[in-house]
């Protein structure tokens, strides 16, 4: 089941505008593309794209669009269309991002974001299949870098996750911000800093609320800096002293090593594949997340120990 809204929520959430139609009739689903739209959905024109059609949507069976304030929709469409739902917003893919917002909170699904500087995608994937194993967790392309993607990719998650894990890449730190403030994650991992990221990763940290969660690696050479800025709850991991850290190690055969993982106060031996593309720090990365989203030092162990 992927987005089931009634026109009078789009409308609160989206500051809109109930222009005509049937205010109770259920939309399922959001699209984008006239060409992709199914029965029953709801179609958002975005400015400057080349499949923006209302009439071709509706045409292949949408009951609702969004017209933005200063767009052109002839009144000849209005007059075609009288038992379909107009929804006038002031920008339609701000709109988008905004029941985007919505209906990830409606789900109570509980997101993890993983940023950084190189080794953040991978982090991210790993953290993913470690929580995974425990709790059904959405998986959100580290590859995703835009609003609209993300928006879209979360109004087609359904009611059975209950955490997600979203990688948010630095390049453009307006993008980021918007990522940050469309998946409104409650933990926040950096996994390492470059330089040209500290004014928008300190910016970020200093928005935090009181209860997120913001994990950080103490082997980051910014690590003292970004800590300074925090104005909530810090976990931390690294191969020195940190609330999740390893403790001895001892190299195996085929590809797995054994340590000693520390979770705070408790230990807990596990043979786990490390390699060249999947460090041991990487491994702590994704303990502290799996420990951020609830899960118990045995749970970690289990799902460790199940990758392959």
């Amino acid at each position: 089941m992927s987005i089931r809204l009634i026109p009078n929520e789009i409308v609160k959430t989206t500051n809109g505008r109930f222009v005509s139609g049937i205010g109770l009739t259920m939309i399922d689903g959001v699209y984008v593309d006239d060409r992709k739209v199914t029965p029953g959905s709801l179609f958002v024109p975005l400015k400057g794209s080349s499949h923006a059609s209302i009439e071709k949507a509706f045409q292949k069976g949408a009951v609702a669009t969004l017209v933005s304030r200063d767009s052109r929709t002839s009144s000849r469409t209005y007059k075609n269309n009288p038992k379909k739902i107009f929804i006038e917003v002031e920008d339609t893919l701000s709109a988008l991002v905004e029941m985007a917002r919505f209906w990830r909170f409606k789900l109570g699904i509980s997101f993890t974001a993983i940023t950084g500087s190189k080794n953040s995608g991978r982090i991210k994937d790993l953290c993913f299949t470690v929580i995974n194993n425990a709790i059904k967790t959405a998986d959100i392309p580290h590859k995703l870098t835009d609003s609209l993607g993300l928006s879209l990719l979360l109004m087609n998650l359904n009611a059975g996750f209950k955490k997600g894990v979203v990688g948010i890449k630095t390049e453009s730190p307006d993008e980021t911000e918007t990522l940050i403030y469309i998946s409104e994650p409650s933990v926040i991992m950096i996994t390492d800093t470059a330089k040209k990221d500290i004014k928008l990763l300190t910016k970020i940290i200093e928005n935090l609320k009181m209860e997120k969660t913001l994990i950080l690696n103490t082997d980051d050479p910014c690590f003292s800096s970004l800590k300074k800025s925090a104005p909530c709850n810090i976990v931390t991991f690294g191969t020195k002293k940190a609330d999740i850290c390893a403790g001895k190690v001892k190299k195996q055969k085929e590809g797995r090593t054994e340590f000693v993982l520390n979770v705070f106060k408790n230990k807990t031996e596990i043979t786990a594949k490390v390699s060249k593309e999947v460090s041991l720090s990487d491994h702590l990365a994704a303990a502290a997340a799996a420990h951020a989203s609830g899960l118990g030092i045995d749970e970690i162990k289990k799902s460790f120990e199940g990758i392959n």
